[in-house]
C-alpha cells in the first residue's frame, strides 16, 4: 500500500545570527587608582571606589555587545608596590596592558577635584600627541554621556602620558567632580554609577561602529575596478 507522505511546513529557515555590535573588538577599561593609591578623597569618599564601580559597570555592558574587556584592575588594589618611582611605574603596567592583551581601545576612568565646590558635570580627556583616533573615541564618549546625562560634557586636549603610551586610541573619563557636593552624593549612587557606564559603553560602541563603516568604505575604494 502506497503512503502518501505530506510535506512538512517547518517555516521559513532561521536567519544567521547577526554578530553582535562590538565582536572582535578588545578594550582595556583603566579604573584610575586603587590600593595605597586613594586617588582624590572629599569628605570620606575616595576616588578610587568610583572609578572600579563605574568601570565595572562599562565592562559589562561591553561584554554583552560582543566586546571583550581588560580591566587593569578588578578590586581594590595597587599595580605595583611601594617603591621609587612607583606611580610612573604603575601607569606604565596600566598602558603596557594595551599590548600584552592585543586590545584595539584604551578607556581610563576618573573621578575629578579641584579646590571649589561651584565645578561640575563630566570631562572627557584626550592627548594629540597620543594614536590621532583617541579625539574621535573622546567626541562620541562625550556626546554618549551628555544624551545619557542631560548634562554639559566638556571635552579637553590634555598632555596625558598614559594615553600616550598605550599606543591606540585612547581617552580618559573624568565622571564628574568629588569637590562638588551635589556630584559626590551622586557618584555614590549604584544606579547613577551603571548610567555612566553605559554612556561609556555607547561611545565606544558609537566609536567603533564609525571606524568599522569608514575602513570598510576605504577597502571598497581599493578594491573597485
Amino acid at each position: 500500500m502506497a503512503v502518501l507522505l505530506w510535506p512538512f511546513d517547518a517555516g521559513p529557515a532561521p536567519e544567521a545570527a547577526r554578530p553582535l555590535p562590538l565582536a572582535g573588538l578588545v578594550v582595556v577599561i583603566d579604573p584610575g587608582h586603587g590600593g595605597i593609591d586613594s586617588g582624590a578623597i572629599a569628605s570620606g569618599v575616595q576616588e578610587k571606589g568610583i572609578n572600579l564601580a563605574v568601570s565595572l559597570a562599562a565592562a559589562q555592558e561591553i561584554r554583552g555587545l560582543g566586546g571583550r574587556v581588560v580591566l587593569t584592575r578588578t578590586a581594590d588594589q595597587a599595580r605595583v608596590p611601594l617603591g621609587q618611582q612607583r606611580y610612573l611605574r604603575d601607569r606604565r603596567q596600566r598602558a603596557a596592558m594595551v599590548a600584552e592583551s592585543g586590545a584595539q581601545l584604551f578607556v581610563a576612568i576618573h573621578a575629578n577635584y579641584v579646590g571649589s565646590a561651584a565645578p561640575s558635570g563630566p570631562l572627557v580627556l584626550w592627548n594629540a600627541s597620543a594614536n590621532p583616533g583617541g579625539r574621535a573615541l573622546a567626541q562620541a564618549i562625550r556626546t554618549a554621556l551628555a544624551r545619557e546625562l542631560g548634562t554639559r560634557v566638556a571635552l579637553s586636549r590634555q598632555s596625558i602620558a598614559v594615553l600616550s603610551w598605550s599606543g591606540v586610541p585612547a581617552a580618559l573619563v573624568e565622571v564628574g567632580f568629588l569637590s562638588n557636593p551635589g556630584e559626590r552624593a551622586m557618584l555614590q549612587n549604584a544606579a547613577y554609577q551603571v548610567r555612566l557606564g553605559v554612556a561609556i559603553s555607547t561611545g565606544v560602541r558609537a566609536y567603533w561602529s564609525a571606524r568599522r563603516a569608514e575602513e570598510t568604505f576605504w577597502r571598497g575604494l581599493a578594491w573597485a575596478p
